[in-house]
């Protein structure tokens, strides 16, 4: 490929990018204005302020309501470990492979424990199955597994330790 298109190319995806980031900025800002008037906040403009924070520090939750045999259960993974905690609402920076670069840093030095729990489907009316955006009460919630992550040199698959 020519330079020429190469740079055209690339300030295409930078201009492209750099609109992103401003919208993210203006949704911040709008979500922390919202907040101090007491106005909740949509949930599309949430998530387009939310800021770049360390990706193993999150909690997981699945998408919807997960049936098994007659049982239907919301599924989470929660960091414990005291390593990973101090990653959770941690900012990094805001570049392509900063997630990638960020995860491949803390697993050549720690190692990670998370508990999945499944939150048992108690009471249909508090909480519906085919409305996957209605948040389920946290007061029926169990914990089914722990395990931890080996340390790794290098990025690869990692297969779960049970303990």
């Amino acid at each position: 490929m020519p330079a020429t298109a190469k740079h055209r190319c690339a300030s295409k995806r930078g201009g492209s990018e750099t609109a992103e980031r401003m919208a993210a900025i203006a949704a911040r800002g709008a979500v922390e204005t919202m907040k101090a008037l007491h106005v909740t906040p949509s949930p599309l403009l949430q998530t387009l302020g939310v800021t770049n924070n360390h990706i193993l520090g999150e909690t997981f939750y699945s998408m919807a309501a997960l049936r098994y045999g007659r049982y239907v259960a919301n599924i989470s993974a929660v960091p414990i470990s005291p390593s990973i905690r101090a990653l959770t609402g941690a900012p990094i920076a805001e570049d392509d492979s900063a997630l990638r670069d960020a995860v491949a840093t803390f697993f050549q030095k720690e190692t990670a424990e998370y508990e999945l729990r499944a939150q048992l489907l108690s009471d249909v009316g508090r909480m519906p199955i085919e409305d996957a955006s209605i948040m389920w009460p946290e007061d029926r919630l169990f914990r089914s597994y722990s395990g931890r992550t080996p340390q790794t040199s290098r990025m690869g698959s990692t297969r779960l330790v049970q303990e």
